[in-house]
């Protein structure tokens, strides 16, 4: 499953801590995706784990993504933090700092550490238990580049000249108009594909 797991743009106010060594926050996990992932490939097997307290699932609970991670069994559920430490293999102690650190600046009205911004964090102080956990591994999520199209959707040669009756849409071209995302793009561009090759052949 690939899933938007960032904060504000996927799962809540969670965060992310890391797989080995010291067991910390690296990032601002409201972030877009190109600088979270940027910060989860420094990580050791470019993985993290998503860690968040009740209060967090109880606002996710409704979400259609976190759903998908529940029936996939991907959530693990844990009385306290020490097991959930313990589940995974990683410091605890580590793990235990970490989020009361995380707890204090949400307490405190700000991020002093990566400047999260505080809507993002506002929903939850990390502090109900029980804790939830996630180990998560980058995956390709959205494809830039790729068939060269014009403004109605026909495939172009490398001169620049349309390719009669071959037209293309979505996350296979590269048309140069970025939107609201790779399903937003899909939708319009698939659109106008049907509708210029609907004219040209009924214009025939």
């Amino acid at each position: 499953q690939c899933l938007n797991l960032r904060g504000n743009g996927g799962l809540g106010d969670v965060i992310k801590v890391s797989c080995t060594g010291q067991i910390e926050r690296f990032c601002d996990e409201s972030a877009k995706y190109l600088p979270v992932s940027r910060e989860v490939l420094k990580q050791t097997d470019s993985q993290a784990f998503m860690v968040f307290d009740q209060t967090v699932y109880d606002t996710l609970e409704s979400n259609g993504k976190f759903q998908t991670l529940l029936y996939g069994k991907k959530v693990e559920k844990f009385d306290t933090l020490e097991e959930l430490a313990d589940f995974y293999g990683i410091d605890k102690v580590n793990l235990v700092e970490t989020v009361a650190h995380y707890t204090e600046l949400v307490r405190g009205g700000a991020d002093t550490d990566f400047n999260r911004p505080y809507y993002y964090m506002k929903g939850s102080d990390m502090s109900t238990a029980p804790y939830y956990g996630i180990k998560t591994n980058l995956c390709l999520h959205t494809a830039w580049g790729g068939i060269r199209t014009d403004i109605d959707a026909r495939v172009l040669r490398a001169d620049g000249t349309a390719i009669t009756g071959l037209y293309a849409a979505g996350e296979c071209t590269a048309n140069m108009v970025q939107g609201n995302g790779s399903a937003t793009q899909t939708a319009v561009w698939g659109r106008i594909a049907v509708e210029t090759a609907m004219d040209e052949v009924i214009g025939k």
